[in-house]
């Protein structure tokens, strides 16, 4: 029994519940290289975690984050991004910052949308300095799950969304997060700041 092959409409049954979900399913399982068609079987063999990881993934993918992730592998560190990191060659780790890939992004492109993307430009550089290659592959080595890439010094779609949703990535930096204030009073101990259309609410 447990030699038997799964057919592909159970696949897509189980997550299906409607005909427009069902084309999705049937074109997340082609992107994970998963026959989809009705009268098509999966081995057992074949339908391993990583099989099912990669249907997961295709099947939740964010295509804004794709978006921007395309973005970067388009681009490739400006003039802006290398004089910013004010670092000398020997600072930076020794990586293959090309590739042919568009499933990947290189240590320098990545340093490229961390300095001029998703950093805000109104930061004084002193308090806030631009980021350098170092600390850019410590990032990569950091969220990216493929360890040949992150080695490599080159980042997945995967490994850039881990990043986006880590705390490395938060919009108020973790040690306001982590003040605590005496909260121990009434209510009418505190001010309390609030915008004049309050009212509204």
């Amino acid at each position: 029994r447990e030699n038997r092959s799964i057919p592909s409409k159970s696949v897509v049954k189980t997550f299906a519940s409607s005909r427009e979900d069902r084309k999705t399913v049937e074109k997340a399982m082609d992107q994970s290289g998963m026959p989809s068609g009705k009268n098509d079987e999966i081995s057992r063999a074949d339908f391993q975690f990583e099989n099912f990881k990669n249907l997961y993934l295709a099947l939740c993918g964010r295509k804004e984050i794709k978006n921007v992730f395309d973005l970067c592998a388009t681009n490739s560190s400006s003039a802006k991004s290398n004089s910013a990191n004010n670092s000398s060659t020997t600072d930076k780790p020794q990586h293959n910052n090309k590739t042919n890939n568009p499933n990947v992004i290189t240590t320098d492109q990545f340093l490229d949308f961390l300095n001029n993307t998703q950093r805000d430009s109104r930061l004084n550089e002193i308090l806030h300095p631009y980021w350098t290659s170092e600390k850019a592959a410590n990032l990569i080595k950091k969220h990216e799950p493929n360890l040949e890439l992150a080695n490599a010094g080159q980042m997945s779609v995967e490994g850039f969304t881990w990043y986006l949703l880590s705390e490395d990535n938060n919009i108020i930096s973790q040690d306001k997060l982590e003040k605590m204030e005496d909260m121990d009073f009434s209510l009418a101990h505190y001010y309390i700041k609030s915008s004049h259309n309050t009212y509204l609410t």
